[in-house]
């Protein structure tokens, strides 16, 4: 074998590894054969993405002590982290009413194609508002369930606390939020029947997210956002309409 063909052959190697990994990266939502010993530390780096992905926008709990509806549309990417070609996004949509001037009841649905698998969500609000009206503080309160994956589904219940900051047209937020998720696994495509099982888990885990958004004259909103988990970080954008 001369240099070139050396060469060419760690050309060719490279490449078999890339999409070797390429491909085990695009089917992380699925849990076959996958030893059941297992499945929980997979499900641990999972969901805090999802549940990114799905958290309801700071966009629609913007207009604190203003009664009113604003609704919402949203593309996330769960996993800005990821290689390329598995950076696709979450799309959903929401929709608030400020119910009294200290509270605010949200609901958001969800509906997308990420990592090979369709999650369809929807998820309840309640977000208790107080302080003053340039720098509100929220604590909010939710359910989100999400079914899709074919291995799995979860009912995630969060509770966090939200601080606004108001600068003429700009929206600054912060929110550390506490996620308790239950999730039900129903593995049953192994080759070998005696490998499929269904179990339960309980999975916890914080998210932390910074958002910053623009008011566009006084019915419209564009913000942008960035949440971080331990070992992911997801981003997106929404737009907002408010009446």
């Amino acid at each position: 074998m001369n240099i070139r063909q050396f060469q060419k052959f760690k050309y060719l190697r490279f490449v078999g590894l890339f999409l070797i990994a390429a491909n085990l990266s695009a089917n992380e939502l699925d849990l076959t054969a996958l030893p059941k010993n297992q499945v929980r530390g997979k499900l641990q780096n999972i969901l805090p993405k999802l549940c990114a992905g799905l958290e309801l926008p700071c966009i629609l709990l913007s207009r604190p002590f203003t009664p009113g509806v604003l609704i919402s549309a949203r593309y996330n990417c769960p996993d800005l982290l990821a290689s390329p070609s598995n950076l696709t996004g979450l799309p959903t949509c929401g929709m608030a009413v400020g119910a009294t001037p200290d509270l605010i009841i949200a609901g958001q649905i969800g509906t997308g194609r990420w990592q090979e698998e369709t999650l369809n969500s929807m998820g309840i609000y309640l977000a208790y508002v107080w302080g003053k009206p340039t720098a509100p503080n929220q604590i909010i309160g939710g359910v989100n369930h999400t079914k899709g994956p074919v291995d799995f589904h979860f009912l995630d219940m969060s509770l966090g606390y939200l601080k606004l900051f108001q600068f003429n047209q700009w929206l600054f937020s912060v929110a550390g939020t506490a996620h308790f998720t239950q999730v039900g696994i129903h593995v049953t495509d192994n080759l070998n029947s005696a490998d499929n099982y269904k179990a339960r888990e309980n999975i916890d885990f914080m998210l932390v997210n910074v958002t910053l958004q623009r008011n566009l004259g006084e019915h419209f909103q564009i913000g942008t956002n960035l949440t971080f988990s331990p070992k992911s970080v997801s981003g997106g954008i929404a737009l907002g309409s408010y009446f």
